[in-house]
């Protein structure tokens, strides 16, 4: 019987280990737009890493045009760049830019 629980790959960077090593793997690529907050005046859109940077964060924020949707939009953007270091287990840094 397969083991009911499964270890999460955080830190993984290929898809072999992922299968090699038994690691559970979820597709985030549709959550994306769950990291965007709209309210009436504002849009922050968040980009998470872990034991990167937060400038990296925000780099890929413009990147990946995840606030092309919002540019002709007349709310204020909010670009929000956070840092996760799993050796503190908890945010390191975080940036915004505007």
């Amino acid at each position: 019987m397969e083991k009911l629980t499964r270890r999460l790959p955080i830190g993984v960077q290929s898809f072999e280990s992922l299968r090699q090593d038994g690691y559970l793997y979820v597709d985030k690529t549709k959550y994306v737009y769950e990291l965007v907050h709209t309210s009436k005046q504002y849009v922050y859109i968040f980009e998470f890493k872990l034991d990167k940077s937060a400038d990296e964060a925000l780099a890929q924020i413009e990147e990946k045009g995840y606030a092309e949707p919002y540019v002709a939009d007349a709310r204020k953007i909010y670009k929000i760049g956070v840092n996760f270091d799993s050796k503190e287990r908890n945010i390191t840094e975080w940036k915004v830019k505007v």
